[in-house]
């Protein structure tokens, strides 16, 4: 007669529970990046994009290029150099007896490019000094720019945004609506 065996369970099922639970949570997790970034992304697009339409209808004065230069960032990312040109362009102008001071080109500038000549070009057409006319937002003239009007590259980068929002968004209800297998 042989002595009873222990009753033995499943070790299989109990240790393979925890694996999808973890991956569950990092999807959330990783759902979770995609949808905040993307979101903080849009809402400051979509602030740049509505002042970049109404900006074509804005009351104009005149104003001065009081600075105008490339600034280079000289910087490295792993292996490789990652340059960067600035144009910088100030103007001065006044509204209302008050004078105001601003670098914005335009909503639709880029304010770093990878090749100088694509920042010098910029910054040739406003020398020192240069009579220029500026646009601006009535209720706040902090808000202004030389150049006025919607590109169609702020469309893309809003449309990637989204993307990246839906992959998100796909990410997290396939994540919260996984069923454990059995």
């Amino acid at each position: 007669m042989n002595p009873p065996q222990p009753e033995t369970t499943d070790q299989t099922t109990s240790q393979a529970e925890p694996a999808p639970k973890r991956s569950r949570l990092m999807g959330i997790g990783l759902a979770l990046i995609f949808l905040v970034g993307s979101s903080v992304f849009f809402a400051k697009r979509l602030d740049q994009i509505s002042l970049a339409f109404k900006s074509s209808s804005w009351p104009t004065v005149e104003g001065v290029i009081t600075e105008s230069k490339v600034v280079h960032h000289a910087g490295h990312h792993e292996y490789k150099k990652d340059d960067r040109y600035n144009p910088v362009v100030q103007y001065a102008f006044t509204v209302n007896q008050t004078e105001f001071v601003s670098d914005r080109i335009g909503y639709r500038t880029y304010k770093s490019y990878r090749d100088q000549q694509d920042a010098q070009a910029i910054v040739d057409q406003y020398p020192k000094g240069k009579m220029v006319t500026v646009s601006y937002l009535p209720e706040d003239p902090t808000e202004c720019a030389l150049e006025t009007g919607f590109a169609m590259s702020m469309l893309v980068r809003l449309l990637m945004c989204s993307m990246f929002f839906c992959f998100g968004l796909i990410v997290l209800l396939s994540s919260c609506l996984s069923r454990k297998p059995g």
